[in-house]
């Protein structure tokens, strides 16, 4: 009987005590191998951001970017922003080529038709992302449409994107 109650001891130790300690043992060593892998994210994200940087220092030096891709990825911006802000595009310019021997300029034309608030939003848009260029000139002009009676808002946006050496303060120099 003294054996068969030190074995239920042993059982009962077993099955409240250790196996508890046990299961907390390897979920401490699962959380710190997880910990582990980790720690080295931050170090993963330097270096990867320090290519970035290099990367686009190096494609800058190139002008990789394009008239036509530039020109695409403009409208694609300028496209999803008139969705969200209901404004539609009715007119889109070819870009007009100015170069002197510092720098070539490139102005884009476009027109759209909305609410004066939407427009001003894009406008917002545009001239917060200095990537895209300047904006240059602005023009509202109020229409009517003589069947329905309604009046509706065009505006015109001219944006001025400049490349290769010299600063926006040269862009108002004449050749």
């Amino acid at each position: 009987m003294l054996l068969a109650g030190f074995v239920l001891g042993l059982i009962l130790c077993y099955r409240f005590a250790i196996a508890g300690t046990i299961t907390y043992y390897r979920e401490y060593k699962d959380q710190k191998q997880l910990m582990e892998q980790q720690a080295h994210i931050p170090q993963l994200m330097r270096e990867l951001m320090l290519r970035d940087r290099e990367l686009n220092s190096a494609l800058g030096n190139y002008n990789v970017a394009g008239d036509a891709s530039f020109q695409s990825d403009l409208l694609e911006r300028i496209n999803s922003w008139c969705n969200r802000y209901k404004l539609a595009i009715t007119g889109v310019d070819q870009p007009h080529h100015f170069t002197t021997a510092e720098h070539q300029v490139l102005t884009y034309t476009f027109t759209l038709q909305g609410s004066f608030a939407g427009s001003l939003q894009l406008i917002s848009h545009l001239e917060n992302n200095p990537a895209l260029g300047y904006v240059k000139h602005v023009d509202f002009e109020k229409k009517r449409n003589y069947k329905s009676g309604t009046d509706y808002l065009i505006t015109s946006i001219m944006l001025e994107k400049q490349t290769g050496k010299g600063n926006r303060d040269n862009q108002n120099k004449t050749p």
